[in-house]
Order: structure tokens, then C-alpha cells, then sequence
């Protein structure tokens, strides 16, 4: 993968641009764009800048690392899923859900759902993983983290 671009692009060495599939991070780009998001999230703009800055620093690790990617078409566009070898770091909680490739080991860890479990983004209701983003969401709330944080 290239890079990640806001909100929820990614750009994959071909040139090819993706939409992130059920999620949406906090755009740290464009103030205008990042002033929507506070007005319509009920953030004060000052707060969702500062966390928009930490969803950067969570994402950008990514930038130039290779990534396994799943597309799902979902009205003639297609959403793109992010997955990279089971992560070690102590952040990550034990409680996320691992998936295989084509049956193969090692595990991977959908980088969607830790990005909404680690409070980096939101859960959105699209794409085939809604639900279990949804609950990664309510798990981040719960334990105040990102996002969520006092």
C-alpha cells in the first residue's frame, strides 16, 4: 500500500484509489471537511482536531508497508478492507477477531476494525463487517479510548 489518504482513501502502489470499507476516520486534512464532521458528530472542533491528529498517527504507520486487501462490491463501487499478519504491539486487546487468508497461517488482523476498536474511527453502517465494527465501537466507547476519551 502507498498511503492512506482522508477520509478512509487508500492508495494502492497501481495508482488505484479505495474507499475504506465501514469506517471513517476523522478527516486531519481539510478544516472545512473536519468542521462537518465536529458539527455533525457533536465534537467542539478543537477536540476532534486534536483526535484527528491521533488518527493520523494511528494510521500512517501503514504508509509504504504491505497490506492484504479484500474488495466487497456494494452498488457498482467497491469498499476496500485492510489486513496485515497478526499485530504484536501490548495495545492491541485480545478480544478482536483474527481472520485467515485463503485458509492460510499465520492469522490477520482486519485493520478496520482495530483502527474502530482503538478509538482511531468511526464504525459506519456499510460493507459486510458493519456489525462487527459496530460492536468494536461500542468496546472503544466503553473503555473511553480515542475518540471516546473524557
Amino acid at each position: 500500500m502507498k498511503e492512506v489518504l482522508p477520509p478512509g482513501l487508500v492508495v494502492l502502489e497501481s495508482g488505484h484509489r479505495l474507499v475504506l470499507g465501514g469506517l471513517e476516520l476523522p478527516h486531519w486534512g481539510d478544516e472545512r471537511y473536519l468542521q462537518g464532521q465536529a458539527k455533525r458528530r457533536s465534537y467542539s472542533l478543537g477536540t476532534l482536531r486534536g483526535r484527528a491528529q491521533e488518527a493520523f498517527a494511528c494510521v500512517s504507520t501503514l504508509n509504504g508497508q504491505e497490506v492484504y486487501l479484500e474488495l466487497e462490491e456494494v452498488g457498482g463501487n467497491y469498499l476496500a478492507y485492510l489486513y496485515t499478519p497478526q499485530l504484536q504491539s501490548h495495545e492491541l486487546l485480545l478480544d478482536r477477531p483474527l481472520f485467515s487468508y485463503a485458509g492460510q497461517s499465520p492469522y490477520l488482523d482486519n485493520l478496520g476494525y482495530i483502527w474502530v476498536r482503538q478509538g482511531c474511527a468511526w464504525a459506519t453502517p456499510q460493507g459486510k463487517y458493519a456489525s462487527l465494527f459496530q460492536e468494536a465501537q461500542e468496546k472503544a466507547k466503553a473503555d473511553g479510548r480515542g475518540l471516546w476519551r473524557p
